[in-house]
């Protein structure tokens, strides 16, 4: 591979498409490009490039090779936090000749999914005082058995038929059709709150050890967790920690192996968190992401859903 850029991918004048099925596990942090789309290429692959929405907003991402396959990496991440990517989300991906990448994103409904604003959405916040009580329980956890959920679709089957690829003409509209705009900068009057379902938390004494997940913000987002199962938590750079999910005798949920880890290395006494979670098939979380507010941020009353 090489920073060429191709003078031309395929015999045809028909362009270049191929679509991937968005799987968290398996491309929320770097997307495999299929191995037949490649060899359109003729082993010239541009190392740079961008992907560009129906809006007409782009993200520069990183092609790298790891092993003899192709990902999309630095940047894809961006890209899917930017979209608020589900489970089982279709995207068509059309190349042009200027390492370009039009992409089309599809929800599970059939229907095309556009950006929309992450101001003024709702976000459960917990305050210190409603904190202080939690420290008092036990922390001795109750296992309990996890039910198994019939799939309609498996990931493996979803993986096989990605393998498909399509270079059917279409039209793809690439004239700004902006519904809402996401902002990504922070400063002291402003915040993007991100479109999954989130929670802020103020870091005080009490969340040194263990971090409390409100009770009402997972009923209220039907958000399922397994206790004893891992929590990986992301920092706003990227960077992962491995924590575990535990539960208490009534029925909370908390985040203990690990959150000591991520607190040092992330955050400080009186810092207002933002927990982003990412939800998986069946409204399962793995993973969340934490982002530190600006300090002096103050965060209108309408943002309050849920104080637990």
């Amino acid at each position: 591979m090489n920073g060429r850029r191709p003078a031309k991918t395929s015999s045809s004048d028909e362009p270049l498409e191929f679509f991937k099925v968005y799987l968290p596990s398996f491309s929320s942090h770097q997307l495999l490009i299929p191995l037949d789309f490649v060899k359109h290429f003729k082993g010239v692959v541009p190392k740079d490039a961008v992907l560009k929405d129906t809006t007409g907003r782009s993200w520069p991402i990183r092609i790298a090779e790891v092993g003899n396959k192709l990902f999309m990496k630095s940047g894809w991440r961006d890209f899917v936090i930017d979209h608020s990517l589900d489970f089982a989300d279709l995207l068509i991906f059309r190349y042009n000749t200027d390492s370009v990448f039009l992409v089309k994103v599809f929800g599970k409904n059939g229907c095309r999914k556009e950006l929309t604003s992450r101001i003024n959405r709702p976000v459960a916040v917990m305050k210190n005082e409603e904190l202080a009580d939690e420290v008092n329980e036990t922390e001795q956890n109750q296992r309990r058995p996890v039910r198994a959920c019939k799939r309609k679709f498996s990931e493996l089957n979803i993986r096989r038929m990605e393998n498909h690829v399509s270079q059917r003409d279409s039209q793809f509209k690439t004239k700004p059709e902006f519904v809402g705009e996401t902002v990504r900068k922070c400063s002291s009057e402003t915040y993007a709150m991100p479109k999954n379902p989130h929670f802020v938390s103020s870091i005080s004494k009490y969340r040194m050890r263990t971090m409390y997940i409100p009770t009402p913000f997972l009923k209220t987002n039907r958000i399922k967790l397994n206790p004893d199962e891992e929590m990986i938590v992301r920092d706003q750079n990227g960077r992962t920690w491995p924590t575990q999910i535990k539960e208490t005798k009534d029925g909370r949920f908390f985040l203990s192996s690990g959150w000591i880890e991520f607190r040092k290395k992330n955050l400080r006494l009186g810092n207002q968190c933002v927990f982003e979670f990412v939800l998986g098939e069946g409204n399962t979380c793995s993973e969340t992401i934490a982002r530190v507010l600006p300090r002096g941020l103050k965060i209108e009353k309408n943002h309050f859903v849920v104080k637990a």
